[in-house]
């Protein structure tokens, strides 16, 4: 009976391994997720995706129109020291509306606003702009992701 236990855990050991090893194949971070662009290869040059650099308008989602040249709402901060030092602490729109967020940090950090899931770089001392479509309602914060700061909330009220 010994050598028959010995045998079962030597047996669930092996299971053990082989499926640790299965899933370290599976989930490595080389593999990479399905569907995810390849690496690129060691020195290759890495070009930004259009509405990275702040400056630079946004994405089109496929399907929408252009943003007009002038954007129904522009709204502007001025982050220093981690703190809003100006800028309004709610923006209110209409869905529909086209708005321009405008943001200048004196230290690197990221722009993001939740909802909406868009988020830009910011260089210290530039001015961030973050242009696109209000397109469904509610409230949703903007942030600073590094400083942890809500720079302000966007309501967005219904047509």
């Amino acid at each position: 009976m010994l050598g028959g236990m010995n045998r079962s855990a030597l047996a669930f050991i092996a299971l053990g391994i082989a499926v640790l090893a299965g899933l370290f194949l599976l989930l490595r971070p080389e593999a990479g997720a399905p569907g995810a662009a390849p690496a690129a290869p060691p020195g290759a040059a890495l070009t930004p995706p259009p509405g990275a650099l702040p400056g630079e308008p946004g994405p089109v989602p496929p399907g929408s129109e252009p943003l007009p040249a002038v954007p129904a709402m522009t709204a502007e901060w001025v982050v220093r020291q981690g703190r809003r030092e100006s800028g309004p602490a709610v923006v209110v729109l209409q869905a529909g509306d086209e708005v321009e967020l405008r943001v200048t940090s004196d230290h690197d950090d990221e722009l993001h606003l939740h909802g909406y899931d868009l988020s830009m770089p910011l260089r210290a001392g530039q001015t961030g702009s973050l242009r696109f479509r209000a397109g469904h309602s509610g409230r949703f914060e903007l942030e600073l992701h590094h400083h942890h700061l809500e720079l302000a909330a966007l309501e967005v009220r219904p047509q």
